[in-house]
């Protein structure tokens, strides 16, 4: 696979823009250049961290233009899958430090919620995290963009609606937006409006958002460098830190605190 190494000093063209999401089931990548908005091809046999490189060049030939052309980077962060993530924020961290370009991280339900958004009726997003989990956010739409204004939370199977409750708004205005949500979590949104976001049928409607939401300027979304971009992955256990101490009888036992 040809290198995306550049030399630090490159100057990037301006209005040139690659779009990275790989918290999904589906990689996604697009650019954007002069305007014009282009998706990768999805490749076959070929892991996340070989293909990501491949489909860049491909998507950079496709222009004629050189990797130094990069001048911004638009990566979600998660929540998502943490494999994908790593992939996707570490090519994106790294691509930004070679080119001396700025990186916005995107929040993944408010890409999705920008697709489903009408008017400012609040949409629930919906992401599966396992078998018997989903990865949760309300945003709504306003004068001033987007805004998440409950979550990201994890969600286990009955607690749905107790969630939503908590949110204070009104159910018959909601839309709930499923991202391979299991069943069990699903039961709880009876009565509501559901829809399915499913990637691999809406990779220009996902560039779109996360290029529209690049240039909104929300609360959520703003250039950082590279050294600031962090991976937003919410999932209880996970966050909790493991450590090993002696127990009273001498033995080494795993912590988690």
């Amino acid at each position: 696979a040809a290198s995306l190494a550049a030399s630090p000093a490159a100057m990037s063209a301006p209005n040139c823009r690659l779009l990275i999401d790989t918290s999904g089931e589906e990689m996604l990548l697009g650019l954007v250049y002069e305007g014009d908005l282009v998706v990768a091809e999805h490749m076959d046999g070929h892991r996340q961290i070989e293909a990501i490189n491949l489909q860049v060049q491909s998507l950079l030939k496709g222009f004629d233009i050189e990797v130094s052309a990069i001048s911004s980077i638009g990566v979600v962060v998660g929540p998502g899958s943490m494999a994908g993530l790593r992939v996707g924020v570490t090519f994106a961290k790294v691509l930004s430090y070679a080119l001396g370009c700025g990186i916005t991280p995107l929040l993944s339900h408010e890409v999705i919620a920008t697709i489903f958004a009408e008017g400012s009726d609040p949409v629930v997003v919906l992401r599966r995290v396992r078998k018997q989990e989903a990865f949760g956010a309300i945003c709504t739409k306003g004068p001033l963009g987007l805004t998440t204004i409950s979550g990201p939370t994890v969600l286990g199977p009955n607690e749905l609606a107790a969630w939503l409750s908590k949110s204070k708004l009104s159910p018959s205005s909601m839309l709930v937006v499923s991202d391979r949500a299991p069943e069990k979590v699903l039961e709880g949104a009876d009565g509501l409006e559901v829809v399915n976001y499913h990637l691999p049928s809406m990779l220009l409607e996902t560039c779109e958002s996360m290029n529209y939401l690049m240039d909104s300027g929300t609360e959520s979304a703003g250039a950082v460098g590279y050294a600031d971009v962090a991976i937003a992955y919410v999932r209880g256990a996970d966050t909790r830190v493991s450590y090993q101490r002696l127990n009273s009888s001498g033995d080494l036992e795993w912590v988690k605190d």
